[in-house]
């Protein structure tokens, strides 16, 4: 599984993915965060959104993280091993 830091990477430079940024800030139960997500332009022309989570770049994507943020960006679930079903 790959880290956050490398899922981010891979839309960024492969899916042509950009990061946008809230123009406010939250105070989460580690303090001050900014909420990050992930936009790109799915397969069908629709632009599709997924909230980064609030992880440190190192921290790896359990499955059901990765496979909830591929599908929110209509990314393949294949292109990061994950299976189909």
């Amino acid at each position: 599984m790959p880290t956050l830091g490398e899922f981010v990477a891979r839309v960024t430079s492969k899916y042509k993915g950009k990061i946008i940024k809230s123009d406010g800030s939250l105070i989460g139960p580690r303090g001050k965060t900014e909420v990050k997500s992930l936009v790109r332009t799915g397969e069908d022309g629709m632009e599709r959104i997924a909230v980064i989570p609030d992880l440190k770049e190192h921290d790896i994507l359990v499955p059901h993280v990765l496979r909830s943020l591929c599908i929110q960006l209509d990314i393949p679930l294949k292109d990061f091993g994950l299976p189909l079903g």
